[in-house]
């Protein structure tokens, strides 16, 4: 039999076409890991280091989003930091157990030549994958990588009950309900000077904990407007014109259409407003926007699945 062998090659700027052609194809790719997305990082924030794998016949067989950093003094390969997850993206024809294993030996010999200390993969969960993650998460614990999982928490709506808020435990149904009584209500929004007041709501929200969003406002604009057209959209929760018609809570979302899951990016309200429960109306708003948009999932917290830190060295 002969010995199933894949070619590594660094990705160039150049490659984006390529990458982004191929990345559809694979069984566990989304829009995240997309060069179109990727790219709106500024030049300097990550040093990029890509990874392209080719089979014996030169085609292109997998990819590897990737960035070089350096960690507690080590040099790691992080796949990858400007993402909330990356790993090996891989096309059906080569999901198979021993060519992954075979993938997997070919990279992990390029990053020991390449003098990386340690791997940190954060692969793609599987309800963001069109098959499931399996069989990777079986490669990667033959290779001995240390898994670690974050909570998930979401919603199939093929268990879920109408109305929305009849799900919900009696407080948060009162909370709903009281917020409709006053005449609260949520929309979507579009207008460039909606998003800065939506940024500013995100910017209060997050300021109790001391932190800022991982986005600019500028980066929010280009996603809504250029970027990500298809895959993200804002929604606001306002009060009624006779209360000032404020935006009091908002959110973005991201689209993950081929798998039929919406999936939260950011939730903010502000903290001035807490006693009209604006982020329980959200939530619940959401949930049903989503519902009637045609999502089979709705998903609200972390996401991230690491295959953990495995180290290179022999």
């Amino acid at each position: 039999m002969n010995k199933i062998t894949y070619e590594i090659r660094r990705y160039e700027d150049e490659d984006a076409a390529a990458w982004d052609a191929f990345l559809p194809q694979t069984v566990n790719g989304t829009f995240l890991q997309s060069r179109r997305f990727l790219s709106y990082h500024p030049a300097g924030r990550f040093r990029d280091c890509s990874l392209m794998i080719y089979d014996a016949k030169g085609n292109l067989a997998a990819l590897c989003p990737g960035a070089d950093q350096m960690m507690d003094g080590r040099r790691v390969f992080v796949s990858h930091p400007g993402s909330t997850f990356g790993g090996i993206l891989v096309a059906p024809k080569h999901y198979k157990a021993a060519k992954v294993l075979a993938m997997l030996d070919a990279l992990e010999a390029w990053w020991r030549a390449e003098g990386f200390a340690a791997v940190d993969l954060r692969i793609t969960p599987s309800l963001f994958s069109k098959q499931g993650e399996d069989l990777l998460d079986y490669v990667l614990f033959h290779h001995h990588y240390k898994e670690s999982v974050e909570l998930s928490t979401y919603i199939d709506y093929d268990e879920f009950r109408e109305p929305v808020e009849a799900n919900f435990s009696q407080g948060k149904r009162t909370d709903f309900h009281n917020g409709q009584k006053i005449g609260m209500y949520g929309r979507p929004l579009r207008l460039p000077e909606e998003l800065d007041d939506f940024y500013d709501v995100l910017c209060e929200s997050l300021s109790k904990y001391g932190v800022q969003p991982v986005h600019s406002y500028e980066e929010l604009l280009d996603f809504a407007q250029v970027r990500l057209t298809k895959e993200c959209g804002f929604y606001g929760v306002f009060l009624p014109q006779e209360m000032g018609e404020r935006m009091v809570a908002g959110a973005m979302m991201f689209y993950f259409s081929e798998v039929h899951l919406a999936h939260t990016q950011y939730l903010a309200a502000v903290n001035d407003y807490r006693r009209y429960s604006p982020m329980t109306f959200l939530c619940t708003y959401l949930i049903d926007t989503m519902r009637q948009r045609g999502f089979q999932n709705f998903l609200s917290a972390s996401v991230r699945k690491s295959a953990g830190e495995c180290s290179t060295k022999d």
